[in-house]
């Protein structure tokens, strides 16, 4: 008896995968998209449990955004 829930996207997963795809992987909202419509989804909101799991796998070896260092980030004082 499988007692797992049923896969959803709920509003806490459109959040995560978000921000891992434009906060972590930096990529534009036409990249984006272009990698949803790749795994046969038009929505995030729509994603299957296979299409979410293939857009991960997609997702996954891309390069990371580069992180901006604290001298970077700080506004200059004087």
């Amino acid at each position: 008896m499988n007692l797992a829930a049923p896969f959803a996207m709920t509003k806490v997963r459109v959040m995560a995968l978000r921000r891992y795809v434009h906060g972590r992987k930096g990529l534009d909202e036409s990249t984006y998209r272009m990698h949803l419509s790749a795994v046969g989804a038009d929505s995030t909101l729509h994603l299957t449990s296979t299409q979410y799991d293939a857009l991960l796998a997609r997702l996954r070896p891309l390069p990371d955004r580069a992180r901006r260092s604290n001298a970077q980030s700080k506004p200059a004082h004087g």
